[in-house]
């Protein structure tokens, strides 16, 4: 058997995205996952799907923002390559918030224009609110609109990826448990864990690992700002959303 090129371990949306993509340049792939092709245990299956950097720049580091708004532009390209439909909108994100957190919001447009991002969000009134989101009504006088940022159906893209994976002819190796210090024999070997991020990336041809879970973000504990997608059926049940003083409705 030919060495592979690329061996990356973790299969989650990250690692998948990054076998498809090298196989589709011309690499010998092999991916290594613990879990099912499905992807159940990874951070992509509970996610809800939102593509946000305008609003995530609120508590993210200035890279990770800009990364995301490269973003923007690469998904459409990816999934028109992918060999099944995926839903994605880009008609952008409603910051909402109650009242009582007017000071929550107000730190949050701070952020946004000491970030530069200020330019592309809207202030909305009760009227607007309601013509941008039905579903809204006139519960909020006052959100902000993000147009361009975007949603995609998590789900059916990691199945939609699994597919593009047998196509690209990436060796995937599901439910199989690499033991520690036993990294796949080939060129290049990337880490990506599976199970709560616990690992390291660096810049050399090998990985170790470390804590991935916050990279690019500040504290969180002390931010009202939350999000949730109910563009979806299965995202619209209470259970999926986080109940949250002030938060992000994508429509």
């Amino acid at each position: 058997m030919r060495r592979p090129d690329v061996a990356i371990v973790g299969g989650g949306l990250v690692g998948r995205c990054l076998a498809w993509r090298a196989a589709r340049s011309g690499a010998r792939v092999v991916l290594y996952d613990s879990a099912s092709s499905r992807g159940i245990n990874s951070a992509a299956w509970a996610a809800a799907g939102m593509i946000a950097p305008t609003t995530e720049a609120i508590d993210a580091d200035v890279q990770i923002a800009s990364m995301g708004n490269y973003s923007l532009r690469l998904w459409p390209q990816w999934l028109a390559e992918l060999p099944m439909p995926v839903f994605y909108r880009n008609t952008g994100t409603i910051l909402l918030w109650h009242g009582e957190d007017a000071g929550e919001a107000a730190r949050a447009q701070s952020m946004l224009a000491s970030r530069q991002a200020q330019s592309c969000v809207q202030c909305l009134e009760t009227s607007q609110i309601a013509e941008v989101e039905p579903e809204l009504g006139t519960r909020f006088s006052q959100a902000l609109h993000v147009p361009g940022e975007a949603q995609i159906d998590n789900r059916g893209f990691l199945k939609a990826v699994g597919f593009a994976l047998e196509e690209a002819g990436v060796e995937c190796h599901w439910e199989t448990t690499l033991e520690d210090g036993k990294l796949p024999d080939s060129g290049n070997y990337c880490g990506l864990p599976w199970h709560g991020c616990q690992g390291r990336f660096t810049q050399s041809s090998r990985c170790s690992w470390r804590d991935c879970a916050s990279a690019g973000t500040r504290d969180r504990t002390k931010s009202h700002v939350a999000a949730f997608a109910p563009a979806l059926p299965r995202i619209h049940s209470s259970s999926r959303r986080r109940k949250t003083s002030c938060g992000c409705h994508h429509h």
